[in-house]
């Protein structure tokens, strides 16, 4: 057929995986030694076992952390693949830090141009204007990839959820994303690109449940 063996989505996603395992790594264990040693005492002094210690202490108190971990992990995983395959880099967070300008150097070491935006995509008002300066920074959107999330800020009982909690995961990884992705689809419709595309980054919970955090799965 003329296709190159080999390439297809399976095998992008473990390559994906793969190239996205040391930022988790080295991430999710900066959020576990974070966690305040009076918690692992507690619990030993309670007489928890050391999986019950790390399963039930350490992951609910890091899990802000570990999840930073995986979206780090895969949008900078993402990016480099993107890079390599010839794409320019836009990308974005609701903070500007020490791993915004790691994420730089890495697409732009991978051949690409790479500029970041400060933005916040439960800010449904700003979407036009990030888009407008992405393409007067690049001229045109090609691929859209939507990656931003968090988890539920609070776990518990699915009947103490607040408005405000509900709300905040909504915002950001529903509403937000749905409407930047319009906003880019627009753009796309004046533009023309070659080969448009738009590609949503979803989570292991479409299939599983999680009783303690019903308003993200």
């Amino acid at each position: 057929t003329g296709e190159p063996v080999g390439v297809n989505i399976l095998n992008a996603g473990i390559i994906l995986a793969l190239m996205s395992v040391p930022v988790i790594v080295s991430v999710g264990e900066d959020a576990l030694k974070a966690v305040p040693d009076g918690y692992r005492e507690a619990a030993l002094a309670l007489g928890a076992s050391r999986w019950e210690i790390v399963y039930r202490v350490l992951f609910p108190a890091a899990k802000n952390g570990l999840l930073a971990a995986v979206l780090l992990g895969v949008g900078r995983a993402i990016g480099i693949a993107l890079a390599r395959a010839g794409h320019d880099i836009a990308f974005t967070d609701i903070a500007e830090d020490e791993a915004v300008a790691e994420a730089a150097k890495l697409f732009e070491a991978a051949g690409a141009k790479a500029r970041f935006f400060r933005h916040n995509v439960a800010a449904v008002p700003s979407h036009a204007g990030l888009v407008a300066d992405v393409k007067a920074a690049f001229g045109r959107l090609d691929l859209f990839v939507s990656n931003a999330g968090i988890g539920a800020p609070i776990r518990g009982d699915m009947l103490e959820i607040t408005e405000e909690s509900f709300d905040l995961v909504m915002d950001v990884n529903l509403r937000g994303a749905a409407f930047l992705s319009q906003e880019v689809a627009r753009a796309m419709l004046t533009d023309k690109p070659e080969r448009p595309a738009i590609v949503f980054i979803t989570s292991a919970s479409t299939e599983l449940v999680s009783i303690d955090r019903a308003q993200y799965c």
